[in-house]
This record gives C-alpha cells, sequence and structure tokens, in this order.
C-alpha cells in the first residue's frame, strides 16, 4: 500500500468553456464540446505525453562528452493541429472544466444537476450569437452523465437554454457508466482515503453508484428523447477492454477491474466500440497514427458530416406542423409532443448488432404491399424475433402515427393479458368491465379502419393446438340451433389499415395464420457465411478473432445463427487466452443434449455459455433457474425481487444475465424476456442436474411472495400463477405455495365471472388444506367458504377451462350469508396475512408499522386460534423480530421465551425449530448484556447443531460465531479469538469468503483483536469486512455501517479523531436515515462521537451530540433508567466544563 496522493485542485482559470481550437480562415459550421469526468483535470484528460532520451555531444577544452538528454512531448488531440482539428477544420474545437475533485484537501459537494446546469450557462453565453449551430459532445466517464442531464434540461426548458437542445445533432460517450459504475464509488475505497486523514465529498460519487435512481431516471428520460425520429441525434460508444489499476486514486495498486464495463458503456440501440485501452487512458492519443484516435476521429468527422442532414430533417419536420416558423426560424425546433408517438415504438429497443438474412425487411415489406398478414417461420434460435423487432422499428419511423402492438402468443393466458395490455393502452372503454370478452373487444375495435393504422407482431406462435382450443362458451341454443365456440383464430384482427407479422417455428400454423397464402410465409435459415463472419465482426474485435479464426467458427458452428451468438458472447469474455480451434474441441465435449439434433450447435454453446456464467455469478444463474422454469416470454422484474433479499441484487443479477445474453430487457427495464431456446436449453439441464423439483419449488414460493389481495396485481402475474399450477409439488410447504397460488387465481377468475375455473382451482385448494389442517385450520375454512359461494353463481367457462360435470347442489342458507362477498387472497388464514404485511414493512423498514400489524395479528390469531396455535406462535415469532429491530431486547425476549417454550414443549428440545429458538433466545440475552444466560444457551444450541445437523453446517458455525463473541464480552479473549477463527474457517469454505455471515465473524475478530491492543491487525481486517460488504450488501446497508462504526473506535483509539469523526458521521448519516433518530444504533453511535468530541476538547459539540440522546432515552427509557441518569451525569460533567 502506498500513500495515498491527492491531485491538484482545478483552478480558477480552468472552469467553464476554453477553446482550444477555432477555423484559421471562413465560417465555423459547427462546435464540439468535450466534458471531462470526475476527479479528473480539464485539460490532463485530453492530454497524453511521451518522455524520449537522445545522446547530446559536448566538447570542452577539446574533450568530447556525451550525456542523456530527456524531450517530453505533450500532445493535446482535440487541439493539436495534425490530430481533430484536422479532420474537422470548420469546427470550433472547446473543452469544459468544473471542479471534479472528490478527496483531499480541494474536495467540492458536486451535484450531477449543478455540473449540467454549469454546463448550459456556459455554452448559451458563448453561443449568443449562433444559437442554432449545430453542437457535438464528446464526454468522458461523469462527463457523459453530465451532458445528458444538460440536454434532458436542454429540451425540458428551451427558453433557459435557447437553440441547445436543437442543435445537438451528435454526441461521443468514452467511458461513460450508462448504467452506474462500482469501482470508482466504492465506499471501502473512500474509507481508505478517510484512513489517509483526507477529506471527502461522496455527492458526485452517488451519482455514479450501480442501482442510482436518479441516474436511471435521467437516462430513460434521454432515450425518450434522443429516440424521437425527427430530434434523431447520433450516439456512438467507446468502451475499455482493459481493466484499470482504480485502486491508484487511494494509493492501493492491487485493486485492478473495469471501471466502466461494455454492459454499463453502451446504450441499446446505438453503435459502441471497444478500445483496447484502460479507463483513464481512453481519452488519450499521442500522434494522428494511433489507430485508436483514428477510429475515435472517424466517428466524430462523419457525425460532422451528417451534422447538416440532420438539421435539414429537423427544419423540415417543424416545417410540416409549423409552416410559420420555417419562415422565421433558422434550425427548427423539433416538438416531442407532435412528433413523437409511444405507441409507435415495440417494447424492445433496437439491436445494434442485428445482421439482416440478405434483404429480409425489404421482402417482408414488399409482401405487405398486397397481403395484411406475413409470417416468419424456422427453426429456434435463426433470428425470427430480431428480424421482428427490426422491422418493427422500421416501420414505427416510416409510420410515426400508427401503432405497434406486441402480443406473446406462446400460452392463451399470455395472449390473453397481451390484449388486456392493449386495450389498456388503446384506451378502450369496454374494458373497464372486469367481465368483458377482452379477445372479442380488441379484436373488435382493431378491426375498425376508423381507429387508424397499426401492425401486430404476434411472437412465439408455435403451439398449432392451442389455436385451435375453444376459449369462450358457446351461445345458448335457440332457433337457428347451436352455435360454434370461438378460438383465437377468430380473434385475431382483420382490417385494411392493419398488418400482421407472425413468428412460428411451425410452417403449417403460419400458413394457416396468413390464410394458406404460402408465398408469404417467408423461411428463415441459417445466416450464410458472409452473414455468419459479420455477425462475428460485430462483437468480437480483430485480436481475438481474425478474419481465418472467424471462418473457421462460423463453418464449426455450421452457421447457427444462435450458436455464433453464443460463442462470440464466451470468446468476448475469454478474450485471446481461448483460441478458436480450443474452443470448438469444447464444443465437442459438451452432453447437454436436445431435439432436434439440429439443435445440437446451439445447445453446446449455450452450456459452455451457462458453465462459465455459474463459475463467475452463481445468483445470477440461479435466477436464470426460475427465469426459464416459469416459460413464459415476457416476465416482470417485480415477481423475480423477492429471490433475493436485496432488489438490488436481483438488478445486478439481470444485468449479468444481459451481458451474457440470456435474457432480454423490455425498453421500460420493467420486464425481461428469455428465448425459448434459452429456456429449453435451461431446463434441459436442470433436468440432467436432477434439479428441476428444486427449481419448480423456489418458483412455487417465489410466485406466492409476489401475490397481493389486489385483483389487478393477480391480473398481471396471471400467466404465471397458471404456469406455477403446472408444477405438482411434494414437500409440504410448497404444497401449501401451491393451494395459496390455487386460491389466488381462483379469486382472480371469480372477479371475471369464470366461476367454473374457480370451482376447479378451489376443489384442488381444499384438498391440500386438508392435508396440513392442523396448521391452516382457518385457511382451509376460507376456502370451503369461497367454495361454497361459487355453488350458485352463473356457469361460464374462460381460458383453458373445461366444463364441469355433474349436477350443481344448492347451498344452505347460512353457507351464503357466510359467502355473500368473495373473499381475497389475503384475507385466507389469519396469521398469512398479517405476516405477509408485517414482512413487507420490515423489508421496507417501517418496523414501527411492522410492530403494531404484527400485534395486532397476534391478538387476531390469540383469539380466532388459541394462544397455541402454530400460527400463533408465528405470529408471535415476527412479533420478536420487529421488537429486535427497534433495539427493543426486554419486550423482544418475553416474546423468544414464550416461542422457545412451545417450540420445546411441541417438537422437543433436539428439532431443528427449538435449536434456532434457542439461539435467538440466546442472542436477544447477548444484546442485553447477560452473558451468562446467552452463553448457556448458545451452548446448548451448539451442541444439539453440531449433533443434528454437523460441525459444518451454517447454523452451526453461526451459533459458534456469537459463542465466541460472548466469551471476547465475558473477558476469555484467548478463546475467543480461537475459536473465532475456526468458525471464520468454516464459514468461509462453507458460505464463501464474501458470505454476509462470513464477513460478520471477521468483524467480531476484528473486535476481539482490538480488545487485545492489536489494533493493526484489527484495522486491516474491518477495511477487508467494509469493502466486502460495500460490494455484496452496499454501502447503505446496516452491517456495512456497523462496520464503519467499528472503524471509526478503531481510528479513535489509535489517535486518529479526524479518521474517526469523519466514519463515525458517514456511519451516523446512513443509520439515521435507515432507521430514525430515535433507534438504539443510532443514539450508540451518536454517544460514541459525541465521547470522541468531549476527548478531543469539543465540549460544545460533544453536549449537542449527548443532549440528543438524552432526549430520546428519556422518551423511551423514562428519567430514572440508569443509562439515562449515567448519561445526564456525563452531561452535567460537560456543562461544568
Amino acid at each position: 500500500m502506498t500513500e495515498v496522493k491527492p491531485k491538484r485542485p482545478v483552478t480558477a482559470e480552468q472552469l467553464g468553456l476554453k477553446t482550444l481550437y477555432t477555423p484559421s480562415a471562413g465560417k465555423i459550421e459547427i462546435d464540439i464540446v468535450a466534458v471531462h469526468g470526475i476527479g479528473a483535470d480539464p485539460d490532463e484528460t485530453w492530454t497524453t505525453q511521451q518522455t524520449t532520451s537522445r545522446e547530446e555531444v559536448q566538447e570542452v577544452d577539446g574533450v568530447k562528452t556525451t550525456k542523456q538528454v530527456e524531450e517530453v512531448r505533450t500532445t493535446n488531440w482535440l487541439a493539436s493541429p495534425d490530430m481533430l482539428p484536422k479532420a474537422v477544420p470548420k469546427a470550433r474545437i472547446m473543452r469544459f472544466g468544473y471542479e471534479s475533485q472528490w478527496y483531499g484537501d480541494s474536495a467540492v459537494k458536486q451535484r450531477l444537476p449543478t455540473v449540467a446546469h454549469a454546463l448550459l450557462f456556459w455554452l448559451v453565453q458563448e453561443r449568443k450569437d449562433c444559437k442554432n449551430r449545430p453542437i457535438i459532445f464528446i464526454g468522458h466517464c461523469f462527463g457523459g452523465l453530465v451532458i445528458q442531464k444538460a440536454y434532458n434540461m436542454a429540451r425540458a426548458n428551451e427558453d433557459d437554454a435557447p437553440g441547445i437542445g436543437t442543435s445537438t445533432t451528435g454526441m461521443v460517450f468514452m467511458g461513460t457508466p450508462h448504467q452506474g459504475t462500482g469501482s470508482i464509488t466504492s465506499q471501502g475505497l473512500m474509507y481508505k482515503v478517510i484512513a489517509e486523514q483526507l477529506d471527502v465529498e461522496d455527492s458526485v460519487l452517488r451519482a455514479l453508484s450501480a442501482g442510482d435512481e436518479a441516474l436511471g431516471d435521467a437516462l430513460d428520460e434521454f432515450m425518450r428523447l434522443v429516440n424521437v425520429s425527427a430530434a434523431r441525434v447520433q450516439i456512438f460508444c467507446f468502451f475499455e477492454q482493459r481493466q484499470t489499476m482504480v485502486g491508484k486514486e487511494v494509493g492501493d495498486d492491487s485493486l485492478k477491474e473495469f471501471v466502466v464495463d461494455q454492459k454499463s458503456g453502451s446504450l441499446q440501440g446505438h453503435r459502441s466500440f471497444g478500445l483496447p485501452l484502460d479507463h483513464f487512458t481512453l481519452t488519450k492519443f499521442l500522434s494522428p497514427k494511433d489507430g485508436n484516435f483514428m477510429m475515435v476521429k472517424n466517428v466524430i468527422h462523419d457525425m460532422v458530416l451528417e451534422s447538416a442532414q440532420i438539421i435539414k430533417g429537423r427544419k423540415l419536420a417543424q416545417a410540416s406542423t409549423d409552416p410559420k416558423s420555417a419562415e422565421t426560424t433558422t434550425v427548427a425546433s423539433p416538438q416531442p409532443r407532435v412528433t413523437y408517438r409511444p405507441l409507435s415504438r415495440p417494447p424492445f429497443l433496437k439491436d445494434d448488432k442485428f445482421v439482416s438474412h440478405g434483404n429480409i425487411l425489404q421482402r417482408v415489406e414488399a409482401k405487405f404491399d398486397n397481403q395484411a398478414r406475413v409470417a416468419l417461420y424456422g427453426s429456434s434460435g435463426v433470428g425470427k424475433t430480431h428480424i421482428a423487432v427490426e422491422y418493427a422499428h422500421k416501420y414505427g419511423e416510416d409510420h410515426p402515427d400508427a401503432k405497434v402492438l406486441w402480443v406473446n402468443a406462446g400460452t392463451i393466458e399470455e395472449f390473453e393479458y397481451s390484449y388486456r395490455t392493449i386495450g389498456t393502452k388503446l384506451s378502450i372503454s369496454a374494458l373497464r368491465d372486469a367481465k368483458a370478452d377482452v379477445f372479442h373487444i380488441v379484436n373488435r375495435y382493431l378491426s375498425q379502419d376508423a381507429h387508424g393504422q397499426w401492425l401486430m407482431i404476434l411472437e412465439g406462435a408455435d403451439n398449432q393446438e392451442m389455436f385451435h382450443q375453444s376459449i369462450s362458451a358457446p351461445p345458448k341454443e335457440g332457433k337457428s340451433g347451436k352455435q360454434k365456440r370461438k378460438t383465437l383464430l377468430d380473434y385475431i384482427p382483420n382490417c385494411a389499415s392493419g398488418t400482421i407479422l407472425i413468428t412460428s417455428q411451425s410452417l403449417r400454423l403460419a400458413s394457416e395464420l396468413v390464410n394458406q397464402q404460402m408465398d408469404c410465409a417467408i423461411e428463415i435459415t441459417p445466416f450464410t457465411r458472409e452473414e455468419s463472419i459479420l455477425l462475428v465482426r460485430k462483437t468480437l474485435r480483430e485480436e481475438v478473432c481474425d478474419d481465418q479464426s472467424a471462418q473457421e467458427l462460423v463453418e464449426g458452428l455450421h452457421h447457427s445463427t444462435l450458436a455464433i451468438a453464443q460463442a462470440t458472447t464466451y470468446l468476448l469474455a475469454h478474450g485471446p487466452e481461448t483460441p478458436i480451434p480450443d474452443y470448438l474441441k469444447l464444443v465437442d465435449t459438451q452432453t447437454l443434449k436436445l431435439s432436434p439434433e439440429s439443435e445440437s450447435d446451439a445447445v453446446r454453446t449455450w452450456q459452455i455459455l451457462y458453465e462459465s456464467l455459474r463459475q463467475k455469478d452463481a445468483e445470477a444463474a440461479g435466477l436464470l433457474s426460475a427465469i426459464c422454469i416459469l416459460e413464459r416470454q415476457t416476465i416482470p422484474v417485480f415477481l423475480l425481487n423477492k429471490w433475493f433479499k436485496d432488489a438490488r441484487q436481483v438488478r445486478a443479477a439481470l444485468s449479468t444475465l444481459v451481458r451474457y445474453g440470456m435474457i432480454t430487457y423490455f425498453a421500460n427495464r420493467k420486464s425481461i424476456s428469455a428465448t425459448r431456446m434459452v429456456q429449453r436449453c435451461m431446463q434441459a439441464w436442470l433436468g440432467q442436474k436432477g434439479d428441476t423439483a428444486w427449481a419448480e419449488e423456489r418458483v412455487l414460493w417465489l410466485v406466492t411472495a409476489s401475490l397481493a389481495e389486489e385483483h389487478e396485481t393477480c391480473e398481471i402475474l396471471y400467466p404465471y400463477l397458471i404456469r406455477a399450477l403446472d408444477f405438482k409439488p411434494t414437500s409440504g410447504p410448497s404444497k401449501l405455495h401451491r393451494a395459496e397460488i390455487l386460491f389466488s387465481t381462483a379469486g382472480y377468475v371469480k372477479h371475471l365471472g369464470r366461476t367454473d375455473d374457480a370451482r376447479r382451482y378451489l376443489t384442488e385448494c381444499l384438498q391440500l388444506r386438508k392435508e396440513q389442517e392442523d396448521e391452516r385450520v382457518e385457511e382451509t375454512k376460507k376456502a370451503i367458504e369461497a367454495l361454497e359461494a361459487t355453488r350458485d353463481g352463473p356457469q361460464t367457462t374462460g381460458a383453458g377451462a373445461g366444463a364441469a360435470k355433474g349436477s350443481e347442489r344448492k347451498v344452505s342458507a347460512l353457507a351464503l350469508a357466510r359467502a355473500s362477498k368473495w373473499p381475497k387472497a389475503s384475507t385466507v388464514g389469519v396469521a398469512q396475512r398479517f405476516l405477509q404485511r408485517a414482512q413487507q414493512l420490515l423489508d421496507q423498514e417501517e418496523h414501527h408499522a411492522a410492530e403494531q400489524q404484527s400485534q395486532e395479528g397476534l391478538e387476531a390469531c390469540e383469539k380466532t386460534l388459541g394462544v397455541d396455535h402454530g400460527d400463533t406462535l408465528q405470529m408471535a415469532d415476527c412479533l420478536a423480530m420487529t421488537l429486535q429491530r427497534q433495539g427493543r431486547h426486554a419486550a423482544a425476549l418475553v416474546v423468544r421465551t414464550r416461542v422457545l417454550d412451545w417450540c420445546t414443549a411441541t417438537y422437543g428440545p433436539n428439532h431443528i425449530e427449538t435449536l434456532r429458538q434457542t439461539y435467538n433466545c440466546g442472542l436477544v440475552h447477548d444484546l442485553l448484556g447477560q452473558y451468562d444466560q446467552a452463553t448457556s444457551l448458545y451452548q446448548a444450541a451448539l451442541d444439539g447443531s453440531t449433533q443434528l445437523l454437523g460441525a459444518t453446517d451454517p447454523l452451526t458455525l453461526r451459533v459458534l460465531s456469537s459463542l465466541a463473541t460472548v466469551y471476547d464480552l465475558q473477558g476469555h479473549t484467548a478463546a475467543a479469538e480461537r475459536t473465532l477463527r475456526e468458525a471464520l474457517a468454516g464459514q468461509a469454505a462453507v458460505l464463501g469468503p464474501e458470505h454476509p455471515e462470513t464477513l460478520l465473524t471477521m468483524h467480531n475478530l476484528a473486535l476481539c483483536e482490538q480488545s487485545q491492543g492489536k489494533y493493526a491487525d484489527a484495522s486491516a481486517h474491518l477495511l477487508q469486512v467494509l469493502a466486502a460488504q460495500e460490494r455484496v450488501l452496499g454501502p447503505e446497508d446496516m452491517a456495512t455501517l456497523r462496520t464503519a462504526s467499528s472503524l471509526a473506535l478503531n481510528f479513535a483509539v489509535q489517535g486518529q479523531p479526524d479518521q474517526a469523526e469523519a466514519l463515525y458521521r458517514l456511519a451516523l448519516d446512513g443509520q439515521t436515515t435507515r432507521l430514525g433518530a430515535a433507534h438504539p444504533e443510532v443514539l450508540h453511535t451518536r454517544m460514541m462521537l459525541g465521547e470522541l468530541l468531549g476527548n478531543t476538547h469539543r465540549a460544545a459539540e460533544a453536549r449537542a451530540e449527548y443532549q440528543a440522546v438524552l432526549v430520546e432515552r428519556e422518551k423511551a427509557l423514562g428519567m430514572d433508567d440508569a443509562e439515562t441518569v449515567s448519561l445526564r451525569q456525563r452531561l452535567g460533567a460537560l456543562h461544568d466544563a
């Protein structure tokens, strides 16, 4: 570790716009503005230096001597006459400077909107006489985000930034973290800076954090604006291909990683290219012959040439809507509200790596000149959907007033939900009635010419039997006799102003859907050799795969489109370390198989890619199993949020899956999609490993966890509820999950008037709950009432339902009275309803509200089920958790003891649940400082867990770690350290070195070392824990903040008060935000800060901290509490001082 050396501050002379090049003669035709990144110098960002040596001969008194003379050559490629100015001689080139240092004496509190506003201010001042001159922006890192934000602001308010938004024609992003980055914003790095006694300002860093909501919102708005056809902006993204020594920022040369990877550094639907440079050299070029410079220069040159046409197009667009403006304005201002139509865009973004199958788009367009329906058919993975997306974008651009409608045709449920979504977007009023026939209404609406032009994409129409299945009940018999039931085929609209593009694996079904017009069914075959090589070239750079290797790869994979795409994704990640011959040999060794064998290349390349994913991110691989087991074309992200503890982990895993090509985000980033081939491969892999049942039971739990009481949620989840009901679980908990899904689905279809379906679901629900009658009595009673409520209902059949058979018995008046109102899913089971709500509140850290919900639930269970019912005790356990989260440990202990006594009496002392509750009681005694009782309970839990589960079970290791911590608090430091190291080794081996429980044990080991005076060892361990927690849990997680507080104490006892204070305040801010000012953890940190301030002779500040703590403790504990009295005395002593 080397010493941290703060960079020199940005000087006042460097702020604002500085002109680097002005054309010597002739009119300026365009402005180019470059914006630097975070912690960077406005001039050095674009400058590189080269030191050369030469020999110089000197003669003195006849004696010749030779010495080495060093010459330093400095090149700014934006200003050097033979570099960018030569490529764009009629451009004025400027750079913008702002304060961006985030640590050290010159650290400045800075926010993204503030910097963007400053950029606009300077541009307006500089362009007063040329408001309509085209602009091209160049942004590095954070500078790219500044450009995006400034563009959003300029477009939103033309009066404040006249001519900026409407004159922007191009943007070049260089290492810009559009999706955020973790490396240079790592809080672990920030703590190291603090350790070097340097000031920190993290406001800019937060804007760069992956998952930052403000960053995501700004990007969404930016993409919406630049994708407007009339306001089109040229965009090109360069990303780094070499890892960066990010630790240099804080003197740590060991930390090396990608700052902005390809995923974060690219924008979907826009061009991107990787340069073999790291993050900090991405903007530094030495000479005109530098290949990287030539690439960047050519992009900018082409943008300059295209700018005039873009401005002309905007002028024409404006003239078409406002003729007067064309006469009075030099450059037109595009109006998004006129030219932009949300319904003219498909749900997926354009693929910048799209390779056309010959002239397929022109062929499709030509077919539509004469026919209303065209089908693309072919085997899985040949690119049918990619073609459909590309054509849909082209159609939307050519017909901005038309509608692009997307229908998932994989299952009837998905088809129906797609129609409902279309009806909502089109504001079809008839669909406000929940019982309305959605197929009939949407079909009727789209079949009327008066409703305008539209294109429907019928995606994944592979199941011919489904299209012939009856989806509505036949009308009653009348004089005309029986009438035919209708099928999906009857509800595909026909209209002179509408066209339908179908994708299918079935030639037979494709032919039927195009009304047997065989010339309108276009077969999509694998790529030609030239197309295949082009696909490789769009992904892999020359040094990874030269032309000969590319040819060898495509021939080895038999031109399979999907296989080539998967292979290039794998090779891109592994680089030159995997030669093409070695990769093809690896393909031959794969064992996964699907039918037909013609798809074997795609299957085997998928297996290689998936195994690589499992090694690098096992959590993302596990999430993929759920996505593929669900087997739906579209999956809402919120459905997956419960897969991990934190939704941020889900977003990170999804980003990984996108990077590996396993899934695709929808344009709104609220849903994802996996191709049918990926789904089949994943299902086959699970089957091969014997993990299918595990995955299905996990999905049952996931779907159950996402259910809410509102029918609107069930409407969104309906396709996934139906899929989950395909699974036949064997374990008790999973059967109960299935029963919950059955009940919710019955409630939803009853809401739609499908009583036959509701009865069918409820019958099975009742059977499952009878199996668990002792545990779910209340749920069973509610299910019976719900079933009785459907006995007298109208008999209808919905999508996929079979007609009920047998006579219907009449129900008693009492049964009808009890079931007069359909009970919602959440009212089934007293405990379940309250538990779900309490858990939601806990997840949102609404601890007091969660306590109230748990208390109400406990009282309700005691009243309806009895004090000794299992559900009652489960509710009590939840209440104890809410009390502990608030630091009310004495109250929690009373409840914990009740639960432990019940488990001991019900299950016996050595049951797993009894052991868990024994540990929980020990933990509360530990938190209360009752170490003897805690030791006794921990030891009992440890003995039982070791005997029942083994010494390496995670529960056993957790108890061992807690027991060791109590040893330390009792003064048995040697035994504590030995036991902590034993637990740490076991957890690292079983759970992994960065598992939260492993990190907690290492944290406790550091505290044990600190109590023995081993401050350096403790500091090193705490820094290691902090860095890992920031990566795994996030900087705002409570465990991360506790470690920060512990590290602050370490600094304090080592005589480093400034670093300690900075960390205390960092931890205090986070804890207060998460827990509230009155929480015991917040008060403890505030006490420690007050003690530090008092010890450094800052009595007034210390009194303020102590006073704040005293007020809250008097409220919570009373005036006579021992700790309150002690604190009051300490405060009095400070006043006396």
